[in-house]
């Protein structure tokens, strides 16, 4: 009976070793998971970076073809702050537009700033409100 013992408190051990074995394996698991993740979100920042960066050199350079697509490119990332934004306002700016004669040389605002003075060279001192 003493031998029945043994052998039942070392499989009983050999089973808790065993059960404390794949803790350690799943939290080492678990740890790596999370370092991946950390590192995949870096990459993401570092290519939206990227990516604003090439908008940037594409903005001044007036390539408003290729700062669209950059910004579509990145709409939805989580990631996205001011400078997506600023781009983004930056090439659409028909909202801004405003459609004067073609010798049109210059616009100010009103006083009251409710309103815009635009001048026409082709007429002097003519002045367009809008």
């Amino acid at each position: 009976m003493a031998a029945v013992s043994a052998t039942a408190i070392r499989a009983r051990n050999g089973e808790a070793r065993a059960k404390k074995d794949a803790l350690k394996e799943a939290a080492r698991a678990t740890a790596g998971e999370k370092k991946a993740k950390e590192e995949a979100e870096r990459a993401n920042n570092l290519v939206y970076a990227a990516d604003m960066n090439l908008a940037q050199q594409a903005y001044e350079a007036g390539d408003v073809v290729r700062v669209e697509q950059l910004l579509k490119e990145t709409e939805s990332g989580a990631d996205r702050g001011w400078e997506w934004n600023y781009l983004n306002r930056a090439v659409h700016t028909e909202r801004l537009a405003i459609k004067a004669g073609d010798d049109y040389v210059e616009a100010k605002f009103t006083g009251d700033g409710k309103r815009i003075v635009t001048v026409e060279q082709t007429y002097e001192d003519v002045r367009c409100s809008w």
